[in-house]
């Protein structure tokens, strides 16, 4: 229950793509640093972490986090920062492990007055898809997160619904595999940063934790169904 933890391994090096200015010095152009909010297990078993700094990629883990490396492609340069990974629901009509998971890389974007942005990948995030606006869900600048409610075969999504303002912290539903989120609520008219996961003892309630001004930070809490 993580009580207790062993002792730090640095990883840094194995998740640093070549080419990177390896120091985060607050410029555009450097670093390689995880995004903010959580990484993922994959069905499949890997461990996946969403990073950027010059670009979003990914850093993944096929032996339980003993060793790491960084994916083969990189996405969107220094305006496509501070993403999240999920896996997305296979066809209602596709056997199990029928063919390799899907998974979906939701991402802020950094250009004013844009949507927010997602690409998939079929590789266990190895490569990735171009870059795709989503034309109902508005950014301004602000990291969001991504989960899924598997009793609601649906994507669930927060973010700050705003072009130009951290304001109004949101939750939406997908039931397109992440085309569109049409379902929304507000959770607080405050905003920032967000990660979002299913809590509860049945999983169907949705945890936001997200900035509220100043130091504040919230867990606010949504019924899904």
């Amino acid at each position: 229950y993580g009580l207790s933890w062993g002792a730090t391994v640095n990883v840094s090096s194995s998740c640093m793509r070549a080419g990177t200015n390896p120091k985060f010095d607050g410029g555009l152009l450097s670093g390689n640093t995880p995004a903010d909010g959580c990484g993922m297990q994959v069905s499949t078993g890997r461990l996946i972490l969403p990073m950027y700094g010059q670009w979003s990629s990914t850093c993944y883990s096929d032996d339980h986090g003993r060793t790491w490396q960084h994916s083969k492609a990189v996405l969107g340069g220094v305006l496509a920062t501070e993403g999240e990974i999920t896996e997305l629901f296979p066809p209602a009509s596709s056997p199990p492990a029928a063919a390799p998971p899907t998974l979906y890389f939701t991402i802020r974007n950094d250009q004013p007055h844009l949507p927010r942005q997602f690409a998939t990948s079929t590789d266990g995030g190895d490569s990735w898809s171009n870059l795709t606006g989503l034309t109902d869900v508005r950014d301004p600048d602000c990291k969001g997160g991504i989960t899924r409610w598997d009793s609601g075969r649906a994507l669930v999504l927060s973010h700050a619904d705003s072009c130009d303002a951290r304001v109004k912290t949101t939750v939406r539903l997908s039931t397109d595999n992440g085309r569109t989120f049409p379902f929304a609520a507000l959770v607080d008219p405050a905003s920032g940063y967000s990660t979002v996961q299913m809590i509860g003892p049945t999983e169907d309630t949705i945890g936001v934790l997200y900035e509220a001004g100043g130091c504040s930070l919230v867990l606010g809490k949504v019924q899904a169904a």
